[in-house]
């Protein structure tokens, strides 16, 4: 698959770029940590058309692929900035692919407008089912009971993806976040994103925002959104890393010692060097399973190894960036800051390197 941009791909990603950078001139709150995420930006991604960019027409949308979206995830990454993004893109995106007319009515034209927030409590990244919530019966309605960890925007989004147990099978139900019986805790994170714990007690659940019939497992749905998750995270550590690496370079090349830059000393050529070898082959293999991604190809193998780089090149990177800049590499006022909290968490987020790692030899002991 030939990843040179087009012409349109060009001016998505500019007129992203360009709304991060009106927004972080307007306002200070892309990083304010007393809030969730900025609500004028969330506005201006709406306003220009980002928030439906893989929506089909009749919802409002642009009707633009998976590589789409992960370009958009990347210029956001670039900024280091916090948003719904795409937790709420993503499974916009399979409720568009997945699901009833009647779903797709009530749910993909607020999106697109910015008047609904997504989030996902979906636990595909563990081996361990017993945990996740259970779906069951009780005097003829159906209840959820359980607990699911570190959802993003849970209680500000307005629906709740949710993985759960059902007769033995994985269901993937909606869950409306302001129905009764449910319980958030935030969690404290590395960069601040906000993160829940969530309570389920006898939350009662509506079959209309059910991906399937109630007798149907949904692996292969949970698949498909997992492996869109994992690889729109890889390409906001691009945006992440790359920008890292840039304020770097800046900075040695100002800093000055012995009566010349420190960016001239052969040591430090080589960790930079090393780290753009590291984001070049992140570029590699991202694009490798998004084009297996687009092209409905199993693509297993191609996101355990996308994420075993991620989480190993945010390790690195952020390691090697901090050192080259001394002291001021850790100043909390200073860019690269925010920066290396985001390449921390995303080395764990939906698994580890040590699990994709675990996960792949299981796939390539199979083939």
């Amino acid at each position: 698959m030939d990843f040179s941009l087009s012409s349109q791909q060009k001016d998505l990603v500019n007129l992203t770029l360009k709304v991060l950078k009106d927004q972080s001139e307007k306002t200070n709150d892309l990083h304010n940590l007393d809030t969730a995420f900025s609500s004028s930006l969330w506005k201006e991604l709406a306003n220009t058309g980002i928030l439906g960019v893989n929506i089909d027409n009749e919802y409002g949308g642009s009707q633009l692929t998976f590589l789409e979206t992960c370009l958009i995830a990347e210029s956001l990454g670039s900024f280091a900035v916090t948003t719904p993004f795409l937790y709420t893109t993503i499974l916009a995106d399979a409720i568009n692919t997945f699901s009833s007319k009647e779903l797709k009515l009530k749910i993909l034209p607020k999106v697109v407008k910015g008047q609904s927030i997504l989030s996902a409590g979906i636990k595909e990244f563990s081996d361990d089912f017993s945990s996740i919530p259970k779906l069951d019966f009780q005097n003829k309605e159906l209840a959820l009971n359980g607990t699911t960890n570190y959802v993003a925007f849970a209680k500000e989004s307005d629906f709740i993806l949710v993985s759960c147990k059902y007769n033995n099978k994985i269901k993937l139900i909606l869950v409306n976040s302001k129905s009764p019986g449910i319980k958030f805790s935030k969690l404290v994170t590395t960069t601040g994103e906000y993160q829940y714990r969530v309570d389920f007690s006898n939350t009662k659940i509506n079959q209309d925002l059910f991906f399937s019939k109630l007798s149907s497992s949904d692996d292969e749905i949970l698949n498909w959104i997992m492996n869109r998750m994992i690889i729109g995270i890889c390409s906001f550590a691009l945006g992440i890393n790359e920008t890292s690496l840039k304020l770097t370079t800046s900075y040695t090349s100002q800093r000055n010692a012995f009566k010349k830059p420190i960016a001239s000393f052969q040591a430090v050529r080589h960790r930079t060097a090393d780290c753009y070898i590291d984001i070049a082959c992140l570029r590699v293999v991202t694009e490798q399973a998004i084009s297996s991604i687009i092209l409905n190809k199993e693509a297993k193998e191609q996101v355990a190894i996308a994420k075993i780089w991620c989480g190993d090149i945010c390790h690195r990177i952020s390691y090697a960036c901090q050192h080259l800049h001394g002291g001021i590499g850790i100043d909390k006022d200073y860019s690269l800051y925010k920066y290396n909290l985001w390449a921390k968490q995303l080395e764990l987020s939906f698994g580890s390197s040590k699990f994709h790692l675990r996960k792949l030899g299981k796939l390539i002991a199979k083939n």
